[in-house]
């Protein structure tokens, strides 16, 4: 999903730069379901890049859109602040790509839920009180793990 991500940004830009500033109609929703399918990919991920760079994706289109609205800009008087602010908005979603690249996926403990995060000990109930992903009890009452020694 980044490399999807990484493309319709590298091609709007191009496309921005070189042809006209009419090419952010078709970029800007391809720009606008990449976010979302990446923020449904990451879920509940808000600490992780990769939903950051959804956020980015979602809304530059919209922030485009109303500065184009808001000023009544023409396609010629557009062209020039959309390639700084798309330069910019740019190299902030590539830097957002190379950390979530480099983190990966979090990993949770076996004793927290590996959905959300949620530590699963002493429950009364087999689903994550958080995100309500089912788990199997046993398996937690097997780690046996010390509760003092769990980060604050």
């Amino acid at each position: 999903m980044l490399i999807v991500s990484v493309i319709v940004w590298v091609v709007a830009w191009l496309l921005l730069v070189f042809l006209d500033t009419e090419s952010v109609l078709s970029t800007g929703p391809a720009m606008f379901f990449t976010g979302i399918l990446l923020a449904l990919v990451h879920g509940r991920r808000y600490h992780h890049p990769v939903w950051w760079l959804a956020m980015t994706n979602l809304f530059l289109p919209v922030f485009f859109t109303t500065l184009v609205n808001l000023y009544t800009w023409s396609p010629g008087e557009a062209r020039e602040p959309f390639i700084y602010m798309g330069s910019l908005a740019m190299a902030l979603a590539m830097a957002l790509t190379v950390k979530g690249w480099h983190i990966g996926i979090k990993t949770f403990e076996a004793w927290q839920c590996q959905q959300c995060g949620y530590a699963l000990i002493n429950l009364h109930s087999d689903q994550c009180p958080e995100c309500g992903k089912p788990f199997d009890p046993q398996t937690i009452a097997k780690l046996q793990v010390d509760i003092q020694s769990l980060p604050d």
